[in-house]
């Protein structure tokens, strides 16, 4: 951190000065510090009174300088005759050398040496420490503070994240002091803290919930860095008022009146319980606001606590629901139109809303003024209340901007600006977006780098702001550490550039190597930052980026020869640090925890594309559907292909043990929101591009809508097809013929083209077990982008497929399975049969159990066609849970092997056999047969177990002749 070095002054002045900054709302930072230093030889550290806080940071202290120093440090009540003491928090000792805290800013502290003794002292929580993992750790902690900063100044202690490769601790052998220390600091900005959303720290870190009390990652992350001691409520404040359940059925005439006639009061509902503000819960709204804020027990007003989320100290939240639904009823229709269209297409009638929601908040506002009332609003600028209204807002309201947040965007400047001036130069907080994998940007193993931008960001708009929120969804917590490291310094010293602090981190945590890490990290913010954010749109649910598909991220951003340049850095930096442990040992960190979810992400890709290639159904053909998310389906939907000279003809065939609970709202052909009820779905792209491509969609009612697309692009609706639609139902499922005219498909390209067949199983009711509702013909799960992620669409061959193509292919759809070997015998724990809820084509897979130490095996005499002395390509799918050994060396797991004439034909498929726990993927290999191939008894394919007990899954066995 920068410093500003200046000779001694007099104690007496010092104290003028403090006191003169406490009461200036500027407050000027005071760091007076002379040049000279001494060795330190010996030293104590001082809890004269004992309270969690001030235990902890003593722990703190005494951990890092015992390993800076190499020295035993202990902690007693009072100071030692000889040496320095280090003396903590507000206590009779440092009352009677004038330091007076309550004369501090908010989150300041003193560091001050008088003598001997240091005093570090700031406003702490009487009962609160980080060993309780308090929510976001808003409580006093000035002390805890000032022990970080002086560690971090001092013994060059470096935070960058809790854990020995993040927590930087230099071996000097000694501490050594200047003779005089006068700082009071705080920060420049009051607003600081991020959401983490109960991700892991890192791969192999515990959850952040620790049953010890210890204080987990994000515990240690806030306090160390310092992140804000208080935080006010966000936005929705109004959710937790619980309306819906006070109201609901009492009231309906609160809520707001659909399009549709209906009332939004069904708890089931997205984003349920949007209300009615021109409604009678416009006065129950102000009196819970009253009740929260002149003390009054919750229960009072139906409810059993105020939630933090609607009231935290002396201030209320009274946003409405994410995502605002303008109430259709007389008076509001008045206003603007009702739904969710126009409030958010046309300007003007966003405007019309965000007059409208504004007044109302002011009218809150100003009547607790009038009633003497203390207390503040904290609203929040969202869509569709994010164009200035047209009413003055009173200074009893605390404004917090949602905005992306991206550095150099000219637009958040400007919008924040006008807002600015709007409120008179007050300035708002921030909640921001940049750096958070949400909504669109949740992409599995993408590292969502941006501490450059975030600095960027906040030079640009600092006169606009008191800091910001950053929402950070992320796989692991680790991801987010650079950014919440860089924010936390930026928005405490302002003064600070980002290549201050960047070249300090990579030159402290990576020695030599720095340079080569460097360019690693600035790469991925680039990545980030340029090609992923994309570009932003406003919805009602917040700034949202565009970002680009599966196929563009894992082929041009994150492609194979990126990756492998990742690695070329790692390798040149580890051996530009060879001899340095410590950073060779934090590289290697790096590498392994943080570089490697993006590499195995990206090799799951690879293997995914491996698995389409050869993904295809002839046309007449059969293929069944299987669980978007998961593997297991919960029900089985089996779809026939047919053609004639004019028609494909589609046939879904839908089990359904819930026939009752069918969700089938919609009568009328081409309506928008036919995917709500329980449906099925064609994707077809008949001109091949992977970019032009038709859907059909058919209810359970047999009500039809189509659609034209562009991928990326939006729906045309009003393109219309002469295609139909039947459907019958019976106790258990429920089948729909869906009739497609070849004409209305406009080119199809010659033998084939990319196509997807999907189902959505909505249920009315009760909510039974676990429901899966997306199901879709695809080998692959979880898959970004759903139904209409046109790159991990299968091939229809609906000219038929060449019969020469596979010699061999076996998909376990048969009921009888050939005899299985078990070496622990029939009560040894070894399953052999077919599942038909987790699979990959066919409807049905092998399944193995078996136990560790065992051995079991399948042979399919089935090689027959296989002709001498020509070279096949083996390939398969394999999934596996926990398969594992205790044999602490070998080869063990499941595999495939090829047998001609009773004898093993080259290695098994794979050579490493498959253990552990994988998703579904395509082993492949390839294999010769010998000049003479006699049979076709001794001509077989074996399926295995190995030593390893666990599940395994097989299926879609395929031998195709390599020409």
């Amino acid at each position: 951190m920068k410093y500003l070095w200046r000779g001694c002054l007099s104690v007496l002045l010092l104290w003028i000065t403090f006191a003169a900054a406490a009461e200036d709302n500027m407050c000027k930072r005071i760091v007076e510090i002379s040049q000279e230093k001494s060795k330190v030889p010996s030293l104590a550290i001082v809890v004269e009174k004992s309270t969690p806080l001030l235990d902890f940071a003593a722990k703190e202290l005494q951990n890092f300088l015992q390993q800076a120093t190499g020295k035993r440090i202990a902690i007693s009540k009072t100071p030692p005759p000889e040496g320095i003491s280090l003396i903590l928090g507000d206590c009779p000792l440092a009352r009677k050398e004038g330091i007076d805290v309550r004369k501090l800013p908010p989150e300041g502290f003193y560091i001050v040496r008088k003598g001997n003794h240091v005093y570090l002292a700031g406003q702490d929580h009487p009962t609160r420490s980080p060993e309780g993992n308090n929510w976001q750790q808003t409580y006093l902690r000035g002390s805890l503070s000032a022990a970080y900063d002086f560690l971090e100044r001092f013994a060059s202690v470096r935070f960058y994240f809790p854990g020995p490769c993040g927590t930087i601790v230099p071996v000097k052998g000694a501490l050594f002091l200047p003779e005089t220390i006068q700082i009071m600091d705080r920060p420049d900005m009051g607003f600081r803290n991020y959401s983490t959303h109960k991700t892991k720290y890192y791969p192999t870190y515990p959850d952040y919930t620790r049953k010890d009390n210890k204080p987990n990652g994000d515990t240690l992350t806030r306090v160390r860095l310092r992140f804000s001691e208080f935080m006010p409520p966000g936005g929705h404040g109004l959710n937790r008022l619980e309306y819906l359940r006070r109201f609901g059925r009492s009231h309906p005439e609160y809520f707001a009146l659909m399009e549709n006639g209906k009332r939004y009061n069904d708890p089931n509902q997205p984003q349920r319980g949007q209300l009615c503000y021109n409604s009678p819960l416009r006065e129950i709204i102000y009196q819970d606001v009253k009740a929260c804020l002149t003390g009054k027990d919750a229960r009072t007003r139906d409810l059993p606590s105020w939630h933090y989320n609607f009231s935290r100290r002396d201030y209320v939240s009274i946003g409405p629901q994410d995502w605002y639904y303008m109430c259709c009823c007389e008076k509001c229709s008045r206003i603007a139109p009702g739904g969710r269209g126009a409030i958010y297409k046309n300007r003007a009638a966003r405007q019309a809303v965000s007059n409208f929601m504004w007044n109302f908040y002011v009218e809150v506002a100003n009547r607790l003024t009038r009633e003497g009332i203390k207390g503040k609003l904290k609203q929040s600028i969202y869509p569709p209340c994010d164009l200035i209204p047209d009413v003055e807002i009173p200074s009893n309201i605390r404004l917090q901007a949602c905005i992306n947040g991206k550095g150099g965007d000219k637009s958040d400047t400007a919008f924040l600006k006008k807002w600015y001036e709007k409120l008179g130069k007050r300035k708002m907080d921030l909640w921001t977006y940049c750096i958070g994998k949400h909504l669109s940007k949740k992409i599995p193993g993408i590292i969502p780098m941006y501490p450059r931008n975030i600095v960027r960001f906040m030079d640009d708009n600092g006169k606009y702001i008191n800091g910001a929120y950053y929402e950070s969804e992320s796989d692991y917590f680790l991801f987010q550490y650079l950014n919440y490291y860089v924010f936390a310094k930026k928005a405490w010293n302002n003064a600070l550039t980002a290549d201050e602090i960047l070249s300090e981190h990579h030159q402290v945590m990576f020695g030599k190597g720095a340079p080569f890490m460097a360019k690693f990290y600035e790469d991925l913010e680039y990545k980030w930052g340029q090609q992923i954010l994309g570009n932003t749109v406003d919805t009602g649910l917040g700034p949202t980026s565009k970002v680009p598909q599966d196929y563009e991220i894992w082929n041009r951003i994150f492609s194979p020869a990126v990756i492998r340049g990742y690695e070329i850095l790692f390798e040149k930096a580890l051996s530009a640090a060879a001899g340095d442990k410590g950073a060779v040992a934090r590289i290697t960190f790096i590498r392994e925890h943080f570089f490697g979810p993006l590499k195995k992400t990206a090799a799951q890709y690879a293997a995914g594309r491996s698995a389409l290639a050869s993904w295809s159904v002839s046309v007449p053909g059969t293929v069944y559907l299987r669980a978007t998310r998961g593997d297991a389906a919960e029900v089985a939907t089996k779809v026939t292909i047919r053609k004639d000279a004019v028609n494909f003809y589609f046939t879904f065939e839908c089990e359904e043990p819930r026939m009752k609970d069918l969700k089938a709202v919609y009568t009328q052909r081409d309506h928008a929101k036919l995917y709500e009820d329980s449906c099925v779905e064609i994707m077809l792209n008949p001109s091949g591009d992977r970019k032009n491509y038709f859907q059909f969609i058919v209810n359970s009612n047999g009500v039809l809508t189509d659609y034209r697309w562009t991928a990326g692009g939006k729906a045309d609706r009003s393109w219309n097809s002469s295609a139909k639609a039947g459907v019958t139902r019976s106790p258990s499922s429920w089948t729909a013929v869906i009739t497609v005219p070849v004409k209305d498909l406009g080119k199809v390209v010659k033998d084939s083209f990319p196509v997807n067949f999907c189902r959505e199983r909505n249920l009315v009711g009760p909510k039974e077990k676990k429901q899966i509702n997306g199901y879709h013909w695809s080998p692959l799960s979880n898959v970004r982008g759903g139904f209409h992620a046109i790159e991990n669409w299968g091939t229809l061959r609906w000219r038929g497929e060449k019969a020469a193509d596979k010699v061999f292919k076996m998909d376990f759809s048969a009921s009888k399975l050939p005899y299985c070997w078990l070496s622990g015998g029939k009560k040894g724990g070894q399953i052999c049969k077919t599942s038909d809820r987790i699979f990959i084509s066919g409807g049905k897979s092998l399944y193995f159990k078996n136990a560790d130490g065992k051995m079991m095996g399948m042979a399919y005499p089935c090689l027959d066609s296989l002709k001498a002395g020509t070279k096949y390509r083996l390939s398969y799918f394999v999934r596996t849970d926990n398969m594992r050994s205790s044999q602490k060396t070998g080869n063990t797991g499941v595999y495939v092997a090829v047998f001609i004439q009773g004898k093993q034909v080259g290695s098994v498929f794979p050579r490493s056999m498959v253990s552990g726990t994988t998703q579904w993927h395509r082993v492949t290999g390839t294999f010769k047969t010998p000049p003479v191939v006699r049979g076709p008894k001794k001509n077989f394919l074996s399926i295995a177990g190995f030593r390893a007990g666990g599940e395994a899954f097989f299926d879609e066995i395929i031998i195709e002749e390599i020409k």
